[in-house]
Parts: C-alpha cells; structure tokens; sequence
C-alpha cells in the first residue's frame, strides 16, 4: 500500500512538474505576397523551437499590403499548420480566426482534433465565399505527440515524440500556394488614393445642397 502511495505521488509531482514547464509561444509573422515571409519584430523565435505536449502558441500571419479572397467555398487541408520535422500522431485543441481590417470574417473551434504525420495546427477548414481576409491568427495548445506505428523503431513500444517547427507558413505555402487544394487569391489590398477621397467629399457637398434646395 505505501509503494502505491508513493507511486501515485511520484506520478503526480512528474505531471506537475511538467505542467509547470509548460511554454506559451508567441509566433509573429508577415507576408508580403509571392511566398515572402518573416518573422515579425517581437516574435518568439519559430523555425527550431520543440512544441511539447502542453505547450500552446498563438500564431499570427498579417498581409502587408494585400490579401486573401475566395469566391465561393474553398476546402483547405491543412489550411494553417506548420511544418514539423518529426513524423508522429498528435491531438490538440485550436481556435482559428480570419480578420478584414478590424472585422473577424470567419471563426472556428475545435477540440482533441487528431493529425498525422509532418503537421501542426489544423485540419481541413471549410470556408464560404465570397470571403476577403488579410490576417490569420492560430491559438493551439498541443495534448499528446505519438510516435506513429509505420515509422517506429518498436509499434509496439511506442513513444512521445517532439515537433519541432520547421516554417513560418503553413506546411504547403501561403493559402494561394497549396496546389493540392487550390480556390483562394492573394492581392494587393486596394486603398483609394487622396484624390478619390476629395472627389468623394465634393460629392456628398454637392449632393446636399442639391437636398437642400429641393426642400426650400
């Protein structure tokens, strides 16, 4: 009985000790469009960093100067996950939100989501059109990262596998780049110049005194 207490407690201050360990990361970057990305000023360092059952991030990809549309619905696998170089079955739980300038366009969640192999995030994501975004934001905690039995040294000894972060985009480019589930356009955001503004203003004048007049 008081080996199996001690056990018991063994066990409980390992799983706290690995709570406490547990890291929240900070993933910035920006797109410019082409495939050209970086790593955002006051980023935490993304390309080598081990994602470990327990920790999360928040991943963040801001367009500079244009952005992402669809005209009708578009089915992406995966649509936000990096690439990482370990094989293995991994679970986690995410929250995916799509921006227009300040407006959320889209939002999913879900949790104890599986997936296989060489990625980290999400699944297939399912989007209608017409849809315009110009930032993606990813919120992932990770639970479990299992070797998967067709790469293991013993299936039937399997073990814990880290995940290590090998992109700043998602594992097949950009959403206008993944070739295997094509749909989405990258764009330069159009921005009305001063003139346009001016021509806008005059406009509405004129068309108020016109009110105007009709009412005197």
């Amino acid at each position: 009985m008081r080996r199996w207490i001690r056990a018991a407690a063994v066990g409980v201050a390992l799983l706290s000790a690995r709570t406490a360990q547990a890291q929240t990361y900070n993933f910035l970057v920006d797109y410019f469009g082409g495939g050209n990305a970086a790593q955002a000023a006051g980023s935490d360092n993304i390309i080598g960093t081990n994602i470990l059952p327990g920790d999360s991030f928040f991943w963040r990809i801001a367009a500079n100067g244009g952005q992402w549309s669809i005209n009708g619905p578009v089915s992406q696998f995966p649509f936000m996950a990096f690439q990482v170089n370990e094989t293995a079955n991994r679970v986690g739980d995410y929250t995916l939100n799509l921006f227009l300038g300040n407006s959320t366009v889209f939002t999913e969640t879900a949790s104890n989501v599986p997936h296989s192999f060489v990625h980290l995030g999400t699944n297939t994501v399912s989007l209608t059109g017409p849809m315009a975004w110009d930032r993606m934001e990813l919120t992932f905690s990770l639970s479990s990262s299992i070797e998967d039995p067709q790469y293991a040294a013993d299936p039937n000894n399997l073990q814990n596998t880290n995940s290590t972060i090998s992109s700043l985009l998602p594992i097949f480019g950009a959403p206008e780049n993944n070739s295997f589930y094509p749909g989405v356009t990258y764009s330069a955001r159009v921005v009305p110049e001063p003139a346009t503004f001016v021509l806008m203003g005059l406009g509405l004048g004129i068309v108020g005194i016109v009110a105007r007049r009709r009412r005197a």
